[in-house]
């Protein structure tokens, strides 16, 4: 990490920061980033076996962080933790769409209104604290012109694009109505180190990858798709570069990425302009 990156993000030496969904792939990394940065990081995680968390994630860094086991919905244990935070980044969410649309009630709960739920503690005991959300481009729905921008009309294609829509909603209202100091991202297929990549429920990516190192056939369902693709690393410094901008308060934003085509031959070929790398294929 250069001198110029610290000096950038030097408002995160000695700040109390909570990660909700912090044992996950970004969660992880955006802790590992932020404990090199001076940081007093604690991590909030349900560790629940569908979700992407995994202790193997921080196991470089289990000395220099505090791991609370508690779900976002609990909110007798993060009123306890909230209290002292400067820095909120909410993170915690269901990520599978087919799980959306199998247990919608369970997605409503965890991606909307556990939402409105946090809200109002940080409302009630850290109003001060800075938020950053992370959001998804899934609210945008099938795409009618690319590239998709904050302009896109927002049209999600399943219950899980409809309760992220809600979650971020809710975020922009309580800066506008309550002034709390919040922003979301919208995400696109992160990947990098500490992925889930046993199924397809964080992204299509880690059972593709799952597939390619077994030398195992995976579907790309017909090539002709184009995907967006945010590697961890640049997630990680658009989370920090949120947190710090007041130009980003009250605001949803989506997160630059690199693009993948997904050719008729059946491989995938993923590039990037400054991130690795990545390529699959199928046999």
């Amino acid at each position: 990490m250069s001198q110029n990156s610290d000096r950038r993000f030097a408002a995160f030496r000695g700040a109390h920061v909570i990660i909700t969904g912090g044992v996950g792939l970004i969660g992880s990394a955006l802790a590992r980033r932020l404990v090199g940065l001076g940081a007093e990081v604690l991590l909030v995680d349900s560790m629940v076996a569908e979700a992407g968390a995994n202790l193997a994630n921080i196991a470089d860094i289990s000395e220099r962080v505090r791991v609370n086991i508690a779900d976002i919905r609990d909110a007798a244990a993060l009123r306890h933790l909230l209290p002292g935070q400067d820095f909120l980044f909410d993170l915690a969410g269901q990520t599978s769409h087919l799980d959306s649309m199998n247990a919608p009630e369970h997605d409503l709960a965890v991606n909307c209104t556990a939402q409105l739920q946090l809200l109002e503690l940080c409302r009630s005991v850290v109003p001060a604290v800075t938020i950053v959300h992370a959001g998804t481009r899934q609210i945008y729905g099938r795409p009618r012109y690319l590239p998709v921008d904050e302009e896109h009309p927002l049209r999600p294609a399943d219950v899980n694009g409809v309760n992220k829509m809600a979650g971020e909603a809710y975020h922009l209202l309580f800066h506008d109505a309550y002034g709390i100091d919040t922003r979301s991202l919208r995400l696109t297929n992160v990947y990098g180190p500490g992925m889930r990549i046993k199924d397809a429920r964080q992204n299509f990516l880690g059972i593709w990858l799952r597939r390619a190192l077994e030398g195992a056939a995976f579907e790309v369902w017909g090539g002709e798709q184009r995907r967006e693709l945010l590697y961890i690393d640049d997630a990680v410094e658009a989370f920090l570069c949120a947190a710090l901008s007041r130009d980003t308060a009250g605001l949803a934003a989506a997160a630059l990425s690199s693009s993948a085509n997904f050719r008729p031959t059946g491989s995938a070929s993923i590039s990037a302009t400054s991130s690795p790398t990545t390529a699959a294929s199928a046999r």
